[in-house]
């Protein structure tokens, strides 16, 4: 059996409005939406934390260090898989 492990963000989706004090959208509610996305692929966990680890200290220098319920979270999935080669019949 084959494994490796994947990095995941998860990102719930919201709403926004124009913010006229700062000059920005603000997040006001949740779309219900979250969307997930492959971030890297690695065959050994050590180097998928690593890369999970700078991958949240990249989201967290981007957003000011401001987190709320709609900033990314960084996931480790461990996937195993496996391959079953079938005698094919000839006859």
């Amino acid at each position: 059996m084959k494994e490796y492990y994947q990095v995941k963000t998860i990102q719930e989706i919201p709403y926004a409005e124009w913010d006229d004090d700062f000059g920005d959208f603000t997040a006001t509610e949740s779309t219900g939406k979250v969307e997930e996305y492959i971030a890297g692929t690695f065959p050994a966990l050590h180097l998928a934390q690593l890369f999970a680890k700078a991958l949240e200290q990249s989201i967290a220098e981007s957003t000011g260090y401001t987190v709320n319920c709609f900033t990314p979270k960084v996931a480790i999935l461990k996937v195993e898989r496996s391959i079953t080669e079938l005698e094919v019949s000839h006859g």
